[in-house]
């Protein structure tokens, strides 16, 4: 369970935090299954905490420190993750429905099994993050950044990939359905052969221009 003083510094605000961390540089937070929910955490640093199954629904985190922080099973629906620096964070089966996490910092993060349904993740950077399984039906991805990404079993029914780099990003079983191919770079994507395609989707010529050979069992995009 949480620290109770910790809730408490957290409840106060990032100028208090920081100034707490500072005097404490060797203390970890503790806020695991901390009820966090709506609070104003922008910009707040919670580089390295423990925030394991505590509840952030609908809280504020723009712009916030979660560099390496422990998120496993964090309830983050509805919240703002925009420009948040996620790098480093451990984040297996978090959920974060309707989050918005436009121009997040990603980057090889542990995403396995999240729950992203109708999430914003426009222009963030999700270069090698670790989507095994992750359900991405309804998500905007919207120019993101998913080079090198591990995407196995994930579910991208409905997805808008327009404008995204998955160059050299990996497939393999990813299920597709009504998503948005449009200038997308696939170039090198591997897997793309083994993607289950419930429904047709939409794909463009600026796509085909950008990835370069693409497999005619992806491009014809059967069920």
């Amino acid at each position: 369970m949480a620290n109770p003083e910790h809730v408490a510094l957290i409840e106060q605000g990032a100028e208090v935090l920081t100034a707490w961390r500072r005097a404490h540089p060797d203390i970890r937070l503790d806020l695991e299954k901390a009820d966090l929910k709506h609070l104003a955490l922008a910009a707040i640093d919670l580089s390295g905490a423990s925030l394991q199954e505590a509840d952030l629904q609908n809280a504020n985190l723009a712009g916030a420190n979660l560099q390496k922080a422990g998120l496993r099973g964090v309830q983050l629906q509805g919240a703002d993750l925009s420009r948040a620096d996620l790098r480093g964070a451990h984040m297996v089966r978090v959920n974060l429905q309707a989050a918005c996490l436009q121009e997040a910092l990603l980057h090889r993060v542990h995403l396995h099994g999240a729950y992203l349904q109708a999430a914003n993740l426009q222009a963030a950077n999700l270069q090698h993050a670790y989507l095994q399984w992750a359900y991405l039906v309804d998500a905007n991805l919207e120019g993101a950044q998913l080079q090198g990404a591990q995407l196995h079993w994930a579910n991208l029914q409905k997805a808008n990939l327009s404008g995204a780099n998955l160059q050299a990003s990996h497939l393999e079983g990813v299920v597709l359905g009504h998503t948005v191919f449009q200038d997308t770079n696939l170039k090198a994507a591997q897997g793309l052969d083994t993607c289950r395609h419930l429904s047709a989707s939409s794909l463009d010529a600026g796509t085909i221009s950008l990835s370069g050979f693409l497999p005619d069992h992806f491009l014809q995009g059967r069920p």
